[in-house]
């Protein structure tokens, strides 16, 4: 898309203008072309937008807090705090977000930083004439005429009731010190005291981590230790601003998404899971009921089938014993029964 000069022209204005006010995201940029320059800070990117809120910010302390606060909450936030900032400097009306995103015309876009980067180099020049006001004001104080009486000034002696207010004040003053004397007496103890301890602690757990410090080989680690620290914080930094990074770009709309809605079936899955995990409690109870029994039946077909020494030194089973005192018991009964008639 073909850009008029005039917009050209005011996108290396506006460009100038942020690289003079010490914008750090501009720095290392080193661009020369103005069709670079426009499309840095027309065309929609986190890029630009962090250029827009760095000027905003400068212009108003108050809005560079509030973003602070919201610097976890997602871009669409920060956007819609822009964007009511513009509408309280009467630059765009409370609903303009396409500007604030980078959608509109560049001509709004380059007269919107514009207004803004304008009064933040008349805030710099207003900062720069008091500085300069208060040198002229020293050079004209320590000049000849005003410079013998700023040596040896003379006071005039205070009238009575000033003399009893000064004396009040430096009485208080006095009793105010010795207080403050005190106090630091008291606290230097009980840093003195919390020192003392922290040294045995220190002292303690040294003791404790000699293993770290000296090696069975007789090397001593300590030459390496600050090195591998070195290295190992170095490449945690990495990982940390690429991670937010990457947070800040690509994962952040996603974690501040609202959690899901539970389903109105909720209940019924959780009866039904109930209920199966109750008919699995069963079944298992069923399972090891019928191990036992095996077991139990085995237990008692080894007994009946094995053999052993009874009466009469005759290894006989239990079943072949049991057989024999039934046939004893009812020879018994019949010979009972007979006898009985």
């Amino acid at each position: 898309m073909a850009h008029s000069l005039k917009d050209k022209l005011v996108a290396e204005n506006v460009y100038v203008s942020l690289q003079r006010l010490g914008c750090p995201l501009v720095e290392g940029l080193f661009l020369k072309e103005t069709e670079s320059m426009l499309e840095l800070l027309c065309t929609p990117s986190n890029h630009r937008l962090e250029i827009l809120m760095w000027i905003c910010k400068r212009t108003s302390p108050p809005l560079e807090k509030k973003l602070f606060l919201l610097k976890d909450s997602p871009v669409d936030t920060h956007i819609k705090e822009i964007t009511n900032f513009g509408h309280e400097m009467m630059l765009c009306s409370p609903d303009d977000v396409d500007l604030i995103k980078g959608c509109a015309s560049p001509k709004r876009q380059l007269a919107f930083m514009g207004q803004l980067v304008s009064i933040l180099e008349s805030e710099r020049f207003e900062d720069f004439s008091v500085s300069f006001g208060n040198e002229q004001l020293l050079k004209e104080l320590f000049s000849n005429p005003h410079l013998p009486s700023l040596l040896s000034p003379v006071c005039n002696p205070w009238p009575a009731h000033i003399t009893e207010i000064i004396k009040k004040k430096d009485s208080g003053s006095k009793q105010w010190r010795s207080l403050t004397r005190k106090c630091k007496e008291f606290s230097l103890e009980e840093v003195s005291s919390t020192l003392k301890k922290t040294t045995d602690a220190l002292a303690k757990i040294q003791m404790e981590c000699t293993h770290l410090t000296d090696d069975p080989n007789g090397i001593t680690s300590s030459q390496f230790l600050p090195q591998a620290l070195k290295l190992a914080i170095c490449d945690l930094s990495q990982l940390m601003a690429a991670f937010s990074q990457v947070f800040a770009s690509d994962f952040r709309e996603y974690c501040n998404r609202e959690p899901p809605e539970m389903s109105n079936s909720a209940v019924t899955f959780q009866f039904v899971y109930q209920q199966l995990d109750a008919c699995t409690q069963d079944l298992q109870a069923t399972a090891q009921v019928i191990e036992v029994s095996e077991v139990v039946c085995s237990a008692v077909d080894g007994h009946q089938q094995k053999k052993d020494f009874w009466e009469n030194d005759q290894m006989t089973s239990l079943f072949s014993k049991i057989e024999e005192l039934k046939k004893k018991y009812e020879e018994f009964l019949s010979v009972y029964q007979r006898c009985s008639e």
